[in-house]
């Protein structure tokens, strides 16, 4: 993930109450990005942020619940992620955040129970995830289809945004409204290992918000901070396929339970890529 605006203010306020990991040290997977649809969450002082609030604000529980389906940021030029609606309702204004950076927000758009979106990286390059130039799909998951657009999925909503691509070391990746996690998973591309800053971070605001764990329950003693970031993590961030029809990470089942179990390892149970259809081992909502 390349230079994006962070995710400031009622965040931080959340980290200082989990105890701030951040160690002051570069990340080396930094880059550039021009993404237009970063955006700082509210409480910066960025009064854009007002028409996108309100009708987040105003949604029902049963209407936010989007749900991490499936990850690839090793894809050359075509990174992915993929989510799954819980349930239906508007997804206008909803951010997708890495690590504690907006990479993309929603447009407006309603989606039923179980319909799929997949977010494709690198749009501004008009490689493989958009070599057909295609606009979002807000009004149906074959508004721009496959035959015309062979970068989309017309089991899904395709969306896109000119970030660079994700950072395949270490990872955060949650759906938020406001400062709200809707879900969010931890990714690493190894058991052990030093973690990003704003990786460790991003973990304690989930931790605040009760979105992340160890398997069984709890949080290591120091918070999840390098190895024991990388050992609670969904692995393996930097396995996944070089092109989309690669293998990828992906959750195993319907259940959030919130922690690396609910997901496979790309090195050890290998899975091919599934964007815009169910995983393996999950079922119609």
């Amino acid at each position: 993930m390349r230079g994006h605006v962070v995710v400031v203010s009622a965040l931080s306020l959340l980290i200082g109450a989990c105890g701030s990991s951040s160690k002051g040290r570069p990340d080396a997977t930094a880059g550039s990005d021009s993404s237009p649809d970063d955006a700082e969450l509210p409480g910066d002082g960025n009064t854009d942020d007002a028409p996108i609030d309100a009708p987040i604000d105003a949604m029902t529980p049963s209407t936010q619940v989007l749900r991490i389906n499936e990850v690839n940021a090793n894809a050359t030029n075509c990174d992915l992620v993929e989510l799954r609606a819980i349930a239906g309702g508007t997804l206008t204004g909803l951010r997708l955040v890495e690590r504690k950076d907006i990479v993309f927000t929603f447009p407006a758009m309603t989606v039923a129970a179980g319909a799929l979106i997949v977010v494709h990286f690198g749009a501004a390059t008009n490689g493989p995830c958009n070599n057909g130039i295609s606009e979002n799909e807000t009004a149906n998951a074959t508004e721009f289809p496959n035959a015309t657009y062979p970068g989309n999925y017309d089991g899904a909503y395709d969306l896109f945004t000119t970030d660079a691509g994700l950072a395949a070391t270490n990872n955060v990746i949650s759906v938020m409204q406001t400062t709200t996690v809707i879900d969010a998973v931890l990714l690493a591309s190894a058991p052990t290992g030093t973690a990003a800053g704003d990786s460790e971070d991003q973990a304690a605001i989930l931790v605040a918000q009760n979105q992340w764990q160890m398997v069984g329950g709890g949080t290591p003693a120091g918070g999840f901070i390098d190895d024991d970031f990388s050992a609670h993590a969904a692995l393996d961030l930097d396995a996944g396929g070089a092109t989309p029809a690669g293998v990828s990470i992906q959750r195993l089942d319907n259940t959030d339970d919130n922690d690396k179990a609910d997901w496979n390892n790309t090195t050890v149970t290998v899975q091919p890529s599934t964007w815009g259809a169910l995983n393996a081992g999950q079922s119609a909502l």
